[in-house]
């Protein structure tokens, strides 16, 4: 093949004997390459290059992640490929970052590796999402005070704390209020603290390679905006090390003088009341009160009913458009039921919905889907089945809990509410996980609590199969 019809790739590797293998074994492929030790000078030279792919090495994480902001920024159309075996950079990089971005384990077979290079090169890119109306429709009192208040906490570097059931739009908010702030050409960095949960069981918390992550992702939102989903869930030992840098913004890093400061803007959300957490002791309350200086309640869409149809409206011409498709008519009949219906799984659950019906190009998979969640609900509605477990264990009798009373007068009233609660909610979620045969998804769903959460709570109070 002639040298000008090979496809071009540019490497980023600081170390020299690994990239003297790949540049190795890109050539046995048939590749021209392109080599580099700093992402910067590669970024500067990757439009004069006329590459068609970028590899970049085992860098630290702070280089990853500032290379594809800058990337991203530009808004480059190329597939990236990461060669990482590291977890944490694996699951942050897909959290944040929605162009054509492939990680893979450093050490692979030629066969795989030259596959998972042509497929890349084969795939379309994908259009990186822009913030469009405030990411918020509807014309409801709730939306305008939401809309409202993003515009007055623009030119505020003060935290923000967003409530709100899942699927409400809380991101949309957060990347709403970055958008319209003097921020909004810095980076938006989104950490799901299931990422903490995940990490936090595979290393000590005086690692000082998970110290390095944590780090490292602060200062990757440097001047920016850094996004905590469920910050209810990050491990009480880790809070301390979260309040440093969410209070004064800086890190003393050990066996150095050198003081960092992160100038990052915090947006904190929760599908909790922290309020309770921190009652029950499992969150800071120096913590809560530091993020807990703006507080936006974003209502569930059942609240707030005429905001369906131009939510609805909006899904439908966004879809048509993306899927190429022309615009159809939802029947009157079938509109009743969009205001009738609950809508447990709020603007998520709408936004899939109406993807779905698009791709059919008929109401009938509405219909089908509210006659399907009728019956299902019916048989497995929260609330219900929650007031049933509570009026057949008739909680108020159990004797362990009666008992418990007793031997516990001179207690305090506030760790007696603690013990009873989490007494409580252990019944709670072995009656939800017997329910559901143990299916943990189901059960998490019933509880109306995370996944993640509920892996943690049956650790925590070891619960088991009967």
């Amino acid at each position: 093949m002639p040298e000008y019809e090979k496809k071009r790739i540019v490497v980023i590797e600081t170390d020299v004997k690994k990239r003297n293998r790949l540049r190795s074994i890109l050539n046995r492929l048939g590749y021209v390459s392109f080599f580099f030790d700093s992402e910067t000078i590669c970024g500067d030279n990757l439009d004069n290059l006329k590459v068609d792919l970028v590899i970049v090495g085992a860098l630290p994480m702070i280089r990853i992640i500032r290379f594809l902001n800058g990337f991203e920024k530009k808004e480059r159309r190329l597939p990236v490929l990461i060669l990482s075996s590291d977890r944490h950079v694996q699951d942050f990089i897909k959290e944040n970052f929605h162009f054509d971005i492939r990680i893979i384990y450093e050490t692979q077979q030629l066969s795989a590796f030259d596959s998972v290079i042509k497929k890349m090169l084969d795939t379309k890119f994908t259009a990186i999402p822009t913030v469009e109306n405030d990411g918020l429709i509807g014309t409801s009192k709730a939306v305008v005070k939401i809309k409202k208040m993003i515009h007055a906490l623009r030119d505020l570097p003060d935290t923000v704390l967003i409530h709100g059931e899942a699927g409400t739009g809380k991101e949309k908010i957060a990347r709403a209020i970055h958008h319209h702030s003097k921020r909004k050409d810095e980076p938006f960095v989104k950490l799901n603290s299931t990422l903490f949960l995940e990490n936090f069981n595979c290393f000590d918390s005086l690692n000082t390679t998970f110290k390095a992550n944590t780090r490292d992702i602060f200062k990757s939102a440097h001047k920016g905006t850094l996004f905590i989903q469920e910050i209810g869930d990050i491990p009480n030992r880790l809070q301390a090390d979260m309040l440093s840098f969410v209070g004064e913004r800086e890190k003393n890093e050990q066996c150095s003088h050198i003081r960092e400061t992160f100038d990052v803007r915090i947006i904190a959300s929760t599908t909790r009341r922290l309020e309770d957490i921190v009652a029950l002791g499992k969150f800071r309350r120096d913590l809560f009160f530091r993020l807990n200086v703006f507080n936006i309640r974003i209502p569930s869409l059942r609240n707030r009913r005429e905001d369906i149809w131009p939510l609805t409206d909006f899904f439908s011409a966004e879809y048509c458009k993306e899927l190429n498709k022309s615009m159809i008519r939802i029947q009157p009949q079938v509109r009743k039921i969009f205001y009738s219906y609950d809508w447990p799984g709020n603007i998520r659950e709408l936004e899939n919905l109406i993807k779905r019906f698009v791709l059919n190009g008929n109401d009938a998979v509405l219909r089908e889907y509210f006659k399907l969640m009728e019956t299902t609900l019916h048989k497995k509605d929260p609330r219900q089945m929650m007031q049933s477990f509570a009026d057949t264990c008739r909680l108020i009798q159990n004797p362990h809990l009666k008992k418990y009373l007793e031997d516990n007068k001179h207690k305090s009233l506030k760790r007696i509410t603690a013990d009873f609660v989490e007494v409580i909610e252990k019944e709670f979620m072995q009656k939800a996980l017997e329910i559901t045969n143990w299916n943990r998804r189901q059960a998490a769903g019933i509880l109306d609590i995370s996944y993640k959460s509920l892996l943690n709570k049956i650790k925590t109070y070891k619960l088991a199969l009967n």
